[in-house]
């Protein structure tokens, strides 16, 4: 006797409890498929440039930058960032430098104000810089904080998401056959 195949039973998604999984998968792996490459991509952009040479360069220029954005619902945001432009030599060829750090930086005014402080106009400064493009360099090499924060969260996000969607498959299977 020929065994027959189960059919499966009709439970409308509306009325599955696997939704929640579905929604909440969908939105975290989306968003963790979104911005994981670019938090990966500020990384690796900052992460070689502790071991770039060193040269002496000179503060040309520190002040803080503001940027104003508005929204219709949120009314008026500003954020902040430092300005500060330094000149360095790297063989016989003079080059000008902005980047404080590379990576996600701060962009309060209190953090604009501190990095404004550390590197005022004059000051003899290190500047790292790459030895294949001498025009890309770093006064402080360290991968900041925040690019750390943003490869593990948006990783998080998109692990959980797929947990999710893994387990709303596995609920939804439950609620169809049995």
């Amino acid at each position: 006797m020929k065994k027959r195949r189960k059919r499966p039973r009709s439970v409308p998604l509306e009325c599955s409890v696997a939704k929640n999984w579905l929604i909440s998968g969908c939105i975290l792996t989306i968003s963790g498929a979104a911005f994981f490459p670019l938090a990966l991509y500020e990384y690796s952009k900052a992460s070689p440039a502790a071991s770039w040479p060193t040269v002496t360069g000179v503060i040309e220029q520190s002040r803080v930058s503001t940027a104003s954005s508005s929204s219709g619902t949120l009314g008026v945001s500003s954020s902040y960032h430092p300005d500060v432009v330094y000149r360095y030599v790297v063989n016989g060829q003079e080059h000008l430098g902005r980047n404080v750090h590379l990576g996600i930086g701060a962009n309060t005014q209190s953090a604009a104000q501190a990095t404004v402080r550390r590197y005022p106009v004059g000051q003899q400064v290190s500047v790292h810089y790459d030895p294949a493009n001498p025009v890309q360099s770093v006064l402080d090499p360290t991968v900041q904080r925040r690019t750390f924060t943003a490869v593990f969260c948006t990783g998080t996000a998109l692990g959980l998401g797929l947990f999710f969607l893994d387990i709303f498959r596995k609920v939804r299977r439950k609620e169809l056959w049995g």
